[in-house]
């Protein structure tokens, strides 16, 4: 089969990529474990996504989808009723984490945690990825875990216990990592140190933060917190990554201006955007503001 792509004479419009996917998981897990009622509008729906929700349903945690969302005002969204930091439940069956590393991660540091018995497994590929870098610092911190390969493969079961905080440096700059030991240290019974290499991307301490967790960041250390979370309604932003396609279109083709509205701002995702003003692209934002503490805004880019 043979395609032709041919090239239009023009490129105007308003463009809405789908909802930003780092910002989606932990949109649902953060609000799962906080005290109120939210609503999480442009919720990235994708298998990893559905993997995530489906492992918070199977612990117990409230998540409705709503078409013609009221109180959001968009046509669809999640709502989401709080349990609180301890409100959630043993599962009466295995979590499965599909192929999404991010939500194996991030579960495990909630699972790690908690007074109840859990196991979270993954599809072939998932079970076949070495999750020692999430076991080692958690078993630190006084979590039960087996896994297959000495906890370095899942599936990984979690055994009630009490955390205590440790001082802790990562191996390599890593967001699901990060976010993992970030969780935990909501279940702790002092805080952790974690001390970065590099800098990743910080969209867990950004909405925990938001929701009035007590993370103290200096540089690239971090001083987890035990404080209770309120739960807060996000309009998930429009992926970066995804809006870059169109950016990229947007400055080069010869006749264009393409506006992408609420796309994620957050400065360790912007690179294109840098790139791109760098080399004297036309581009204007405009709305800038904070959703669930993410910065956000109206992107438009046209002929440069």
């Amino acid at each position: 089969m043979i395609s032709k792509i041919t090239s239009p004479d023009r490129l105007h419009g308003i463009v809405k990529p789908p909802g930003d996917k780092s910002i989606s998981h932990r949109a649902g897990l953060l609000n799962s474990i906080s005290e109120g009622v939210s609503h999480v509008s442009n919720f990235c729906v994708g298998d990893d996504r559905s993997s995530m929700l489906g492992c918070l349903k199977g612990l117990g945690a409230n998540i409705t989808r709503h078409t013609n969302c009221k109180i959001s005002g968009a046509e669809e969204c999640f709502e989401i009723i709080g349990s609180g930091l301890d409100g959630l439940a043993e599962p009466q069956d295995i979590l499965n984490a599909g192929n999404s590393g991010t939500t194996m991660r991030l579960i495990s540091g909630l699972l790690a945690g908690q007074d109840f018995f859990s196991v979270i497994t993954g599809d072939a590929s998932l079970r076949n990825r070495p999750m020692k870098r999430i076991t080692t610092p958690l078993t630190q911190m006084g979590a039960y875990i087996n896994g297959r390969d000495g906890g370095s493969l899942a599936p990984l079961s979690f055994t009630g216990s009490s955390l205590k905080g440790i001082e802790y440096t990562m191996p390599v700059a890593s967001a699901q990592l990060k976010s993992c030991l970030i969780i935990a240290g909501l279940y702790s019974s002092s805080p952790s140190i974690i001390h970065q290499p590099a800098e990743s991307r910080d969209h867990t301490e950004r909405m925990l933060n938001s929701m009035g967790g007590d993370l103290e960041i200096n540089g690239l250390t971090i001083k987890t917190g035990n404080k209770e979370l309120s739960s807060v309604d996000v309009k998930v932003p429009s992926d970066t990554s995804g809006s870059a396609f169109w950016l990229i279109a947007g400055v080069c083709h010869s006749d264009s201006r393409i506006t992408i509205p609420g796309m994620g701002m957050n400065p360790t995702r912007t690179g294109v955007l840098e790139v791109l003003e760098s080399m004297n692209a036309n581009i204007t934002i405009a709305n800038e503001h904070l959703e669930g503490g993410e910065p956000t805004g109206d992107v438009t880019v046209s002929t440069s």
